[in-house]
Parts: structure tokens; C-alpha cells; sequence
């Protein structure tokens, strides 16, 4: 059954969303009531706006991206229930590169094998909707509050160097692009940016020559392994400290102006 849809009010509280403690009321400029870049009503400001819009976009998306969010975590028991009837098949820890041993059940072991890779698959799919849901959401309201890359790169809490919105967008690419990182031989200055992140992130390093075949499986996964914790309500409250992070960053730079 899918999750409550959580009030306004709810989200801006538990995430302490300053600029939108206080009520928003339309904004007039010029004689006429105010829009945003979208052309929906300007309330207070753009900035409370775009902090607005990016509240009511999460809690509309939170019952279904919570969903996927514990099947994702399904995934996980699912794939350790499968080793374990591995396990129990050979008598023997389960390992990838051991062969077929000649007394098991081949079509058993076969149809837990097709389950095992069920399950890796589905973990890559339900973590890549997600990732490419934050970034969406993540990339407009950097926009409509004209954050620059810099803020982008180094706003809020850093891991292995790395910002959430800039962890979430390489990720992101990872799920957009991962065939052809596959097939790539020498890679390109773009893709380098995103699978730099992946590799600091993760703690894989490079490869001596270059080459980001090994980074073309789905890493969101253990991407939101480390920005959830398990927990989707500790990914929402990363999602909106880093907003509110990059918001302050920005403003800090136009008071300066």
C-alpha cells in the first residue's frame, strides 16, 4: 500500500525550512502580479518560490518514491535469500566462480540463479528511478535560484570531497549513460567528471589507463546506500539541507554583489 502523502506543513517542519515558516503571499511588480519562469504565481519571492515548488514536487512524489524506495531494500533480502539457497545447494559458501557441482539439482540451482540476477537488476531499476527523480528535482531548483556550478560542487556537508546535489547528478548520468560508458575507450572530459565523483564517492579508484568500463554498472544502489542510510526520511532530509545549503551559498554571493 503506498505511503501517506505527508502535509506541507509536515515536510517544512521536520526539515526546518526557514523561508517557508512564514505564510507566502503574491508578489506584485511592475503593476501586475508576479510569475515564475514556470507561470505559476510568484509567492514572496523567487527564491521562496522555487523553495516552495521544490517542497510540494517532493511531497507529491513521496508516496510512490517511498515505495520504490522498500522495494529497493526488498531487493537486498531477496538476494541474500537466494545465497543462502546457494549456500545450502553446494554446502559450501556460494561464490560466482565456482562451477556446477555434479550432485546438485541443476534446475533448482539454475531457477535461484535467474532469481538472484532478478533481484541485482530490479535493486539497479527501483535506485535509478530514484536518482533520477532527485536530480530532476534537485537540477530545477538550482536553476530557478541561479546557483552557480561552484555553489553546486561545494554547498553543505562534503562526502570524500563530493556535494549531495553533485553526487546525486553523477549517479544520475551513471543511469543515463552506463551503456555507453561500457563501450567507451578513451573517455571524454564529461564523462570523467561524472565517474570521478562515483570513483571518490565509492572509493574505487581509476583504472592506470583510463578506461570507465568498470563504472558502467548501476552504481546508484550503493550510492543511496551511503546518502540514506537505509532510511528514506534521512534522504529527504539530505535532499532539503543540501537546498537550503546551495540557497544560502547563493544568496551569500549576491549580498556581496
Amino acid at each position: 500500500m503506498p505511503a501517506i502523502t505527508p502535509s506541507y506543513d509536515d515536510i517544512v517542519s521536520r526539515n526546518a525550512i526557514s523561508i517557508l515558516a512564514t505564510p507566502g503571499d503574491l508578489t506584485v511588480r511592475n503593476g501586475d502580479i508576479a510569475v515564475t519562469r514556470w507561470g505559476n504565481l510568484m509567492l514572496n519571492s523567487a527564491d521562496y518560490s522555487a523553495f516552495h515548488r521544490l517542497v510540494q514536487t517532493w511531497r507529491y512524489n513521496f508516496p510512490t518514491m517511498s515505495t520504490v524506495f522498500e522495494a529497493m531494500l526488498q531487493t537486498i533480502a531477496d538476494e541474500s535469500s537466494a545465497e543462502a539457497d546457494l549456500d545450502s545447494m553446494g554446502g559450501m559458501p556460494w561464490t560466482s566462480v565456482r562451477g556446477l557441482r555434479q550432485d546438485l539439482d541443476a534446475d533448482r540451482y539454475h531457477e535461484t540463479l535467474d532469481r538472484m540476477n532478478v533481484v541485482k537488476v530490479g535493486r539497479g531499476i527501483y535506485a535509478g528511478m530514484i536518482t533520477l527523480f532527485l536530480s530532476r528535482i534537485l537540477g530545477t531548483f538550482r536553476a530557478d535560484i541561479s546557483a552557480t556550478q561552484d555553489e553546486w560542487r561545494s554547498t553543505g556537508a562534503l562526502l570524500q570531497g563530493c556535494s549531495f546535489g553533485q553526487i546525486i547528478e553523477a549517479a544520475a548520468n551513471n543511469v543515463r549513460h552506463a551503456d555507453e560508458w561500457l563501450v567507451t575507450s578513451s573517455a571524454s572530459t564529461q564523462q570523467l567528471k561524472s565517474v570521478r565523483v562515483i570513483t571518490a564517492v565509492l572509493q574505487q579508484p581509476m583504472p592506470m589507463d583510463g578506461s570507465i568500463r568498470g563504472f558502467a554498472h548501476d552504481v546508484s544502489p550503493d550510492i543511496l546506500d551511503l546518502l540514506s542510510g537505509r532510511d528514506f526520511l534521512q534522504l529527504e532530509r539530505g535532499t532539503f539541507a543540501f537546498a537550503m545549503a546551495l540557497l544560502s551559498h547563493r544568496e551569500k554571493r549576491t549580498a556581496s554583489l
